[in-house]
């Protein structure tokens, strides 16, 4: 089998040459999970235990973050309790944001950037993991974890039904390829509370 040698291109969320030490600065993280991208190239990284989502752009500078009262845990619609995924919807009109809002038991709906909360869906249990189907309009949960003894399962959700926000904002003037962050395979290393992103 032919293997490709990935090309490194930049880490997110360590400074140079200090110690990779858990932090609530803007821009850093503690214990990063869950990560996706939208058309534009922007990354969007489930910062868990600092309860809020960071957005970076293409080259990984910081933009901003969401998440009310960070970084402290809440249950208010735009709060987040150890958040362990994201997802962007890139493949719709609406181009919404999912967020799996792990321990208020839910997936939480956002605007594209991320600056206007639009709705929960309610879930039986801890949601680890969310994505978006392209084709049936979709959230697709995984729901349980290791010391729960029921709802090991995934649930399927029409998210038709969520709309869109009232005044849907592009979070760059820069037109993308819907496909632009196709080959790109981002690393997260929560030891290192850092984010590699290499490209194959």
């Amino acid at each position: 089998m032919h293997q490709i040698e990935p090309k490194y291109l930049f880490t997110i969320g360590a400074k140079p040459q200090q110690q990779r030490q858990p932090s609530s600065e803007p821009g850093l993280f503690n214990r990063p999970y869950g990560l996706s991208s939208n058309r534009y190239g922007h990354i969007f990284v489930a910062d868990c235990s600092n309860n809020r989502i960071e957005i970076f752009d293409e080259r990984g500078r910081f933009l901003r973050l969401f998440g009310r009262g960070q970084p402290q845990a809440g249950n208010g619609d735009d709060q987040f309790q150890y958040p362990y995924d994201v997802s962007v919807d890139n493949h719709h009109h609406t181009q919404l944001l999912f967020v799996a809002d792990t321990y208020n038991n839910r997936v939480s709906v956002w605007s594209a950037d991320g600056s206007q909360h639009i709705t929960n869906v309610r879930l039986p249990s801890r949601c680890r993991g969310v994505c978006v189907d392209p084709i049936d309009c979709k959230i697709i949960a995984s729901l349980g974890s290791w010391h729960e003894e029921k709802n090991h399962m995934v649930q399927v959700h029409d998210m038709r039904m969520l709309g869109s926000p009232s005044s849907p904002s592009s979070t760059s003037s820069c037109e993308r390829p819907a496909h632009y962050c196709k080959h790109l395979e981002i690393l997260i290393k929560k030891v290192h509370n850092q984010v590699d992103l290499i490209i194959q």
